[in-house]
């Protein structure tokens, strides 16, 4: 691991200075070589006790959802999103507008981490209380469809792992049943979605994505390039920020530089365990196709979930099945079987 974290750190440090050697902006650069850089360190900053970090993380999440869904309900109630996006817009907060005409849908930066909030807390208290309630409320008012199959794909996953095949809980396979159906109802919707090439938002993804492809595929085309073609949508060609984020760090460093980050920031995540590593999954997933990965959002999801262990109210018999098994196998007694002569399980454990 050390010898791969030397070559990435050599990798990234070549392509910047090549990028300052074709006169990209040098702050542009610092930018993006800090943030590649210490994405990885993250990992490494877990703590025995983080209860005060973790308390503070939670009421700010909650009352950013309760903010949210009382600016929701105000647009309903007034039946116009028209001042409510002019609110968002002027300050620069995100925007805000109806679904079909009726569903309110409130995108203020950093929404990203509501979802979190309620996967890490979920995980940690395994119940459902008013504080969970509240940050799923929040994460469904924000509208994103990448946070709704988020939740609903570790959802889907804790439940998965949580029924044991020998004593099967009916309502925890109706519970699975049920958001197996919602998966797929999503996954329809998505793929319905990406098929309408009439739709404003998808167009503008799709035509980003063949736009940040053309670069060196192996090696990219330097840290912090600008992308040219991006003046023909409207934009400036040295946008920090594109709807498909990855993308954007993709065009920079290319499949080496990517390949080597991935797998350097996978295989830290792995230490800590399956679990972690399977939230950390749910994460890249649902922050892929929004410009929520690669900046500080992504810095704080990992700092909270390496150190999910070390917060309040943890609960030590997590979900994983593996491992609920082997304490099952070392708490089983064997008795000699009369008939047989043979050890076998004891029908009754002492």
């Amino acid at each position: 691991m050390l010898k791969t974290g030397v070559a990435y750190l050599l990798y990234i440090s070549i392509s910047s200075i090549y990028s300052i050697i074709n006169g990209q902006d040098i702050s542009r650069i610092l930018r993006f070589y800090l943030i590649l850089f210490v994405i990885p360190l993250c990992f490494l900053l877990q703590r025995k006790r983080f209860d005060l970090e973790y308390s503070i993380f939670m009421i700010l999440s909650v009352a950013k959802s309760v903010y949210i869904i009382s600016i929701a309900i105000k647009m309903v109630i007034e039946g116009t999103y028209t001042p409510f996006r002019q609110w968002a817009q002027i300050n620069n907060y995100g925007d805000a507008y109806f679904v079909y005409g009726f569903l309110p849908r409130v995108q203020i930066y950093g929404n990203a981490l509501l979802v979190f909030a309620f996967v890490i807390r979920f995980y940690k208290t395994k119940k459902i209380d008013i504080c969970n309630i509240i940050l799923l409320l929040g994460v469904c008012t924000a509208g994103n469809f990448s946070f709704l199959l988020g939740v609903v794909v570790f959802l889907a996953g804790y439940f998965l792992l949580s029924i044991d095949p020998k004593r099967i809980q009916p309502w925890k396979v109706m519970v699975l049943i049920v958001l197996v159906i919602l998966l797929s109802i999503f996954s329809y919707y998505a793929f319905l979605e990406m098929g309408r090439k009439t739709d404003t938002g998808n167009a503008l993804k799709i035509r980003q994505i063949k736009m940040l492809l053309d670069t060196n595929l192996l090696f990219g085309k330097g840290i912090a390039s600008e992308v040219e073609a991006n003046v023909l949508l409207g934009r400036l060609a040295n946008a920090n920020y594109y709807e498909m984020q990855t993308f954007y760090i993709f065009y920079q460093i290319g499949a080496i530089g990517i390949g080597l980050f991935y797998y350097i920031t996978l295989s830290l995540c792995k230490k800590y365990g399956n679990n972690i590593l399977g939230l950390y999954i749910i994460y890249l997933l649902y922050t892929f196709f929004n410009p929520y990965c690669f900046d500080t959002t992504q810095m704080i999801s990992i700092v909270l979930l390496i150190n999910i262990k070390g917060a309040p109210g943890y609960a030590k018999n997590y979900c994983n099945y593996n491992s609920l098994l082997s304490s099952q196998r070392k708490r089983r007694k064997y008795c000699i079987n009369s008939q047989s002569g043979r050890y076998d399980l004891c029908s009754r454990q002492q």
